[in-house]
């Protein structure tokens, strides 16, 4: 019984020092945040200035990937590496996509929004790849970031993909039908408001002195 014991302590350690690794990732991305925000006037232009560049292309988007590098201490310290299965590396990817989402999303909000963190500085806090992932116009940067979010949460759970498009065929329908509705009620109701037009309606009265000779006596 001892003997195995010793033998899981090797395995126990290496775990946790992943664990710990992965932790220490994580704080690391934490760290030009916390420095431009309270320690700004602290250390000289030269340490501060590569950190500031860091906050402007990352934003605080990079505490998406810092969560991430936390859970994967935490999935390193519950679990053996070799019991990653499909289904986990199916969501690891779907909540990849859904990361990538939310840091574009983001990227429509600036620091100057926020009195607490109006310091660091006045671009958005999706930072330079947030907006990267956004790109485009409002309209087009919206309908990208919906479609990955999309993609992550059909790769995370492929059910809700299937019902999704049968909800979609169903609302676009409903919206077809109430268009036409829309439309043919338009339609004679603009037909209601214009009068018939008469014989007597498209005949001009001219007075005599504007008629030729002919046209005087015909008249």
């Amino acid at each position: 019984m001892d003997q195995h014991a010793e033998n899981d302590r090797p395995i126990a350690t290496i775990k946790l020092s992943s664990a710990m690794i992965w932790v220490s990732f994580a704080g690391l991305l934490w760290v030009p945040i916390i420095a431009t925000t309270f320690w700004a006037s602290t250390f000289p232009n030269p340490i501060m200035a590569p950190l500031n560049s860091f906050v402007i292309w990352t934003g605080l988007g990079i505490i998406l990937p810092s969560v991430w590098f936390i859970a994967i201490a935490v999935f390193l310290g519950l679990q053996n590496i070799n019991q990653l299965s499909w289904t986990n590396a199916r969501q690891i990817v779907g909540t990849l996509f859904i990361t990538a989402a939310i840091w574009g999303a983001i990227s429509n909000i600036h620091f100057t929004d926020f009195r607490s963190i109006s310091n660091m500085g006045t671009g958005s806090i999706g930072g330079n790849i947030g907006l990267y992932i956004f790109g485009g116009s409002d309209l087009i940067g919206w309908i990208k970031i919906i479609l990955i979010a999309y993609a992550g949460i059909s790769i995370v759970k492929p059910p809700i993909s299937i019902k999704s498009w049968q909800l979609l065929l169903i609302g676009f329908g409903i919206l077809g039908l109430a268009f036409r509705a829309l439309y043919i009620s338009l339609s004679n109701r603009k037909a209601a408001e214009v009068p018939e037009k008469t014989y007597s309606d498209s005949y001009i009265h001219m007075p005599p002195e504007v008629l030729t000779p002919h046209i005087k006596e015909s008249s």
